[in-house]
C-alpha cells in the first residue's frame, strides 16, 4: 500500500479547515498529505475536477482519486486513532446510505463551519445552502 495519501479540502470552508488541521494532528504516522484545492495550482497539478473538489471531499492514492464517502474511508483506513469509525464508514458506504448523508453535510458545510460568536459576516465567503437544501 503507497505511504501516502493526497487529502483536498475545501480551504474556503472553515468546517473543512478545521477537520483538515485535526488530521494532520492525529497522523503521527505521517500517511496523509493534506492540501487545499483553492491553494493555486493544486488543480492543475493533481488533475482534479474543479466541480467535483468544491462538492466533495477528494483523495489520491496508487493513481486512483475517490470522493465522498469512499475518502473517508480511504482517510480513517490510515489514521489509528480513527479505525473505530472505519467499519461505520464502510458500512454505510455498502448499503448505499453514506454518499447521501456525506453530500447533506457537504453541502450543509458553510452553516456547520460557522463559528458560535459569528454573526454571518466572519467569512467573506460563508455563504448560505442552496435553497431547497434548508
Amino acid at each position: 500500500m503507497n505511504a501516502s495519501l493526497y487529502v483536498f479540502y475545501d480551504g474556503a470552508c472553515p468546517l473543512c479547515t478545521r477537520t483538515a488541521r485535526l488530521l494532520q494532528k492525529l497522523d503521527w504516522r505521517r500517511r496523509l498529505v493534506v492540501l487545499s484545492f483553492r491553494t493555486p495550482g493544486v488543480i492543475e497539478a493533481y488533475g482534479l475536477d474543479p466541480a467535483k473538489a468544491e462538492a466533495r471531499l477528494q483523495v489520491q492514492a496508487a493513481g486512483r482519486t475517490l470522493e465522498g464517502i469512499a475518502a473517508l474511508e480511504a482517510i480513517t483506513a490510515r489514521l489509528p486513532l480513527l479505525w473505530p469509525l472505519w467499519p461505520w464508514i464502510v458500512l454505510a458506504r455498502r448499503l448505499g446510505i453514506g454518499d447521501p448523508i456525506y453530500d447533506w453535510v457537504a453541502r450543509h458545510r458553510w452553516f456547520w463551519g460557522q463559528r458560535s460568536d459569528c454573526t454571518g459576516t466572519c467569512d467573506p465567503i460563508l455563504r448560505p445552502a442552496p435553497p431547497g437544501d434548508r
